[in-house]
């Protein structure tokens, strides 16, 4: 039996053959374009104030990458060696030009966006700075220095040279290297033919204004008129409409029209001196050039943050759909659960009513506390649920009608009496300090914020002995101040949170749903309330004061419709904790 031989491309092999094809390519574009740009060479044979090769080597090394190099110093050893037969000044030169690509490769990769240059306003100005402005200094100083350590250059031309030798390779990275860098990196999209029309009229237009410029057909053109600018809103149309792509074409179709015409010595930039000509236009089409990239720059940012935000609209409205459904289910459990808190809570009095209906005899005294606890317990769960559903509906802003007026001393007296049934047990004292017929309008459910205020006092004050809760009512100008005092006040650094949702720590539960709902009703009737410690009796006591709009004196009060209060129903009563069989 013949054993099978499998044969594995060699990818190593392909990888050489695909660098040797990019090698060739580039010095082959290289040397062709640098001999057409030394064909306007002036000031000497080796400089020029049209240099495309610059533009190629470093769209090549921004393309491909570094390793570019190599064919970058092909081509410029071959076109130099083409023009002069200086070897020490060719590599020299060659040496100048292949470091200036790849230094402004280097730069722009690391501070102005790499190959995406063209797409933020910022990396394209730092593209003209670092490569157009930068990395070619580097090449114009090896190859001036180059010229003359071969003795090729006078010290005395050496700053015109050099001049035109930067400026030329300026010109080739802000004209000919981004329309290589975006056509490389940006295929052309879908284009309808509207779009089409647009981009065909946008280009005749450009064309017929550079013509008429720098045709020499028109006197404008002839009598060298400096009317140059009048090419620009064009340039600045296709940057705006079509992007760095439209840029792109239009930089390149005015910089070719305006050297052609430029050449023949028509056009605003004509002087007795070409080299002089050709510098002169150089700058006007780099300037053109970054504002073209710039506009296109910002009109494409513009677009993706619009997309980008599109997306997260679309993201946030679907969040919504999801939210109100979450809110939907949690209003349907919150209804539930309070709904079967009550139910419980209604049921557990029911049956102590029972127990104690059917119970033989006297109760021993530990029989009637386990009583008090559980009957106080179940009026805790029922108060606790009528707060929740109370809260919800305030936040949701449905809160009933408001009355038209409400006694605040009736609010207090009905509000004292439910806090002493719940709090049977307990040894306190509510004193209440309401000197006038005082009233308040648009606070409908203010005996809810009472009760819980007069709660949270109760429940702080001493387990053992007798506390203290006073409540004064006064008038201060056009508003009614209530200050309820007494309980144990929290840290100082807590008490600004008592009303507050997210207040967290080591707390009883009446500093949670109660004091909230106390902070939405006061707030919403247009009111205010705080906190403070004072002293009292050589002790500190906690102090909570409201101020709510007043009635003014001399009205007659409206109906008094006093809204249900939370917790209230049947209970043990304070003397021997036995409820009312009647109340049943």
């Amino acid at each position: 039996m013949t054993p099978s031989v499998t044969v594995e491309p060699i990818r190593g092999s392909r990888t050489g053959i695909r660098l040797l094809l990019e090698t060739v390519l580039i010095a082959g574009v290289y040397f062709i374009s640098g001999k057409l740009g030394l064909k306007l060479a002036r000031v000497h044979e080796s400089a020029t104030a049209v240099w495309p090769p610059t533009g190629i080597a470093l769209s090549a090394c921004l393309l491909i990458g570094t390793r570019a190099w190599f064919g970058v110093f092909l081509g410029a050893l071959s076109v130099n060696l083409a023009t002069s037969s200086s070897w020490p000044a060719s590599l020299g030169i060659a040496s100048g030009n292949t470091l200036e690509g790849v230094i402004g490769c280097l730069l722009v990769n690391r501070l102005a966006g790499g190959r995406n240059a063209f797409e933020r306003p910022r990396d394209v100005f730092m593209f003209a700075l670092l490569a157009a402005i930068l990395s070619t200094m580097v090449s114009a100083t090896m190859g001036v220095s180059s010229l003359w350590l071969a003795g090729t250059a006078k010290w005395s031309h050496l700053g015109s040279i050099w001049l035109t030798w930067w400026l030329g390779d300026l010109g080739g990275d802000l004209v000919v290297a981004p329309v290589i860098i975006v056509w490389g990196v940006r295929a052309a999209g879908r284009w309808d033919w509207t779009r089409l029309v647009e981009g065909a009229c946008l280009l005749g237009v450009l064309f017929l204004t550079t013509w008429a410029i720098f045709g020499g057909r028109l006197d404008i053109s002839s009598r060298h008129y400096p009317i140059d600018f009048l090419c620009i809103p064009a340039v600045l149309w296709a940057s705006y409409r079509f992007g760095p792509q439209g840029a792109a074409v239009s930089v390149l179709l005015l910089s070719s029209v305006a050297l052609w015409g430029t050449l023949r010595q028509f056009g605003p930039f004509s002087r007795e001196e070409q080299n002089e000509t050709l510098l002169l236009l150089q700058a006007f089409l780099g300037v053109t050039s970054v504002m073209a990239f710039v506009v296109a720059a910002a009109v494409l940012e513009r677009r993706h943050a619009s997309a980008d935000l599109s997306r997260k609209l679309e993201e946030v409205a679907r969040l919504n759909v999801r939210l109100d459904e979450q809110k939907e289910e949690i209003a349907t459990y919150h209804t539930l659960l309070t709904h079967d808190i009550t139910n419980f809570a209604t049921a557990l009095l029911g049956l102590l009513q029972r127990l104690l209906l059917q119970a033989d005899g006297p109760l021993t005294a530990k029989q009637e506390e386990l009583l008090r606890r559980s009957n106080r317990q179940a009026l805790e769960m029922n108060r606790m649920a009528e707060n929740a559903r109370t809260l919800v509906r305030v936040r949701e802003r449905e809160l009933p009608a408001p009355e038209d007026r409400l006694r605040v001393c009736d609010s207090l007296g009905r509000a004292s009496q439910l806090v002493r049934d719940l709090h049977f047990d307990r040894l306190f004292e509510i004193v209440v300090e309401c000197p006038g017929d005082f009233e308040v309008a648009g606070t409908p459910l203010l005996e809810s914020a009472l009760v819980n205020l007069l709660d949270n006092a109760v429940r702080h004050g001493p387990r053992s002995g007798r506390s203290l809760i006073r409540v004064r009512v006064a008038r201060e100008g056009e508003r009614l101040a209530i200050a309820i005092r007494g309980g144990t006040p929290p840290a100082p650094d807590r008490i600004r949170q008592l009303f507050e949702s997210e207040f967290t720590g080591r707390r009883s539960s009446s500093h949670g749903i109660g004091l909230v709902l106390v902070r939405e009703i006061i707030e919403r009737a247009g009111g205010t309330l705080g906190a403070s410690t004072v002293t009292e009796d050589g002790g500190e006591t906690l102090e909570v004061r409201l101020s709510l709009p007043a009635v003014p004196n001399g009205q007659r009060s409206g109906r008094d419709g006093s809204p249900r209060i939370p917790g209230a129903r049947p209970s043990l009563s304070p003397e021997d904790g036995v409820p009312d069989p009647a109340d049943r």
